[in-house]
């Protein structure tokens, strides 16, 4: 099977890709006790790839 870069990255696919990379930045701050503030940091990262999955869902439900 073969996939056209139009399929591969479209606006939905760009999004989810950008979680997928947020998840072991996620976890690296949370888990390195030597970064101030990490739970914040943290945090902020989780709220981003929310923020990404909200406008995600958006596209989904506008666009099929």
């Amino acid at each position: 099977m073969k996939f056209s870069k139009k399929e591969i990255f479209t606006l939905p696919n760009i999004l989810t890709y950008i979680r997928i990379v947020c998840v072991p930045f996620f976890i690296w701050v949370i888990l390195d006790k030597s970064i101030p503030h990490n739970i914040y940091i943290a945090f902020g990262i989780f709220i981003f790839a929310s923020i990404t999955d909200m406008v995600d869902g958006f596209i989904a439900r506008h666009f099929n």
